[in-house]
């Protein structure tokens, strides 16, 4: 019979032994990481600035699906895409410091989307217009800018105007849906909770969760996402509905997490160049913004002759506009066919059948 007195100090040098390893292996994934870094520093020099711009969307997309192919378990494959978004992130920062113009209020869910998309070591310069976001493209066509396709009508239909004069290609997409996390300056239990600071536009959207909480909390509404935060002081039971990945690069305490709105259809948000995206390849979509013939079965038209070159038809959304040579404007998405000389034909048979068409550009959906 086993002396249970001498079975415990086997036990934890066995587990000492699995820390040690663990250690081992911890100093090898950083010296790796540091190769990598100095690698993409080695491949930055080779660039030519004037033509090739740090970021490609392209680029980014591969390396995150050859990692994905690549996995083959235990470790989770949602945390593999975020530690390895990091770490393109962090390796595309060391090659360059440029800032992402975001039309969107600081640390508020357009910011929340664009730091999924590019990682927290991106800089990020948040605008309140339309009109910011186009100049800084004029300024520096290399410039990258990131907004909610579908915000405020006159500042999309401002947008959407440089968009149709080939001023804002589009080079990336991202689908987002709404997260956010309750988050507090002290480490606390969701009951110890005295007041939780939100603003409007969170606390329209989690009204059902915040009716379901089961004890007495005040609700302070705040004008911006920047002011919750500035209330969560340390030594008070302060909470705060802020987005998720916004509250994963603050100093805060996590109270509950994953809160999403009852209704959370995704958010389509777009990133913008002066330059437009990279070489066509398998599985990229592409935009047109045309204007119709005011005369019925227009939009059938334009949209035929997709069955003739395969390519699946993935959206149209019609933008009203008043004043302006053309009532409507509209965004037409489609799998992209796998050529480039297919791509040309389908969009010249498309232009013969729109009073005005532009190409915004043929790029990945990130995930």
């Amino acid at each position: 019979m086993k002396n249970p007195a001498e079975s415990k100090p086997r036990e934890i040098g066995r587990r000492e032994i699995g820390r040690r390893e663990i250690d081992k292996i911890d100093a090898g994934i950083v010296e790796l990481l540091d190769k990598r870094a100095r690698l993409a520093l080695e491949l930055q020099k080779e660039k030519n600035p004037s033509s090739e711009a740090v970021y490609s969307a392209s680029r980014e997309a591969q390396i995150l699906a050859n990692v994905e192919e690549a996995h083959g378990g235990p470790f989770p494959k949602s945390s593999l895409r975020s530690v390895f978004g990091e770490i393109v992130s962090g390796c595309r920062h060391l090659q360059s410091e440029e800032r992402i113009v975001l039309l969107g209020e600081k640390f508020g869910w357009v910011h929340d989307a664009a730091l999924a998309q590019f990682g927290s070591s991106s800089n990020f310069a948040p605008v309140e217009a339309g009109e910011e976001v186009i100049e800084a493209i004029k300024k520096d066509p290399s410039a990258l800018a990131f907004f909610h396709l579908g915000g405020a009508a006159n500042e999309i239909h401002l947008l959407l105007e440089a968009m149709l004069a080939g001023e804002l290609p589009i080079v990336a997409e991202i689908q987002y849906r709404h997260r956010y996390s309750l988050v507090c300056g002290q480490r606390v239990e969701i009951p110890e909770i005295t007041d939780i600071f939100a603003t409007r536009e969170t606390l329209s959207a989690l009204r059902k969760w915040v009716l379901s909480l089961s004890f007495p909390v005040k609700i302070n509404i705040c004008r911006s996402v920047e002011e919750v935060i500035e209330n969560l002081v340390d030594s008070k039971p302060l909470a705060g509905l802020i987005p998720q990945g916004i509250a994963n690069t603050r100093e805060l305490n996590l109270v509950q997490g994953n809160i999403e709105p009852a209704v959370n259809h995704a958010c389509r948000c777009v990133t913008v160049s002066g330059r437009a995206g990279g070489t066509l390849k398998k599985g990229m979509k592409t935009s047109v913004l045309c204007a119709l013939p005011d005369k019925p079965g227009s939009l059938a038209a334009a949209i035929s002759p997709h069955e003739k070159y395969g390519c699946n038809l993935m959206g149209v959304e019609m933008f009203p506009f008043h004043g302006k040579p053309w009532n409507d404007l509209f965004l037409i998405d489609f799998a992209s066919p796998d050529s480039e000389k297919k791509l040309a034909s389908l969009l010249q048979e498309m232009e013969e059948r729109c009073r005005l068409l532009k190409c915004l550009g043929t790029y990945p959906v990130m995930k």
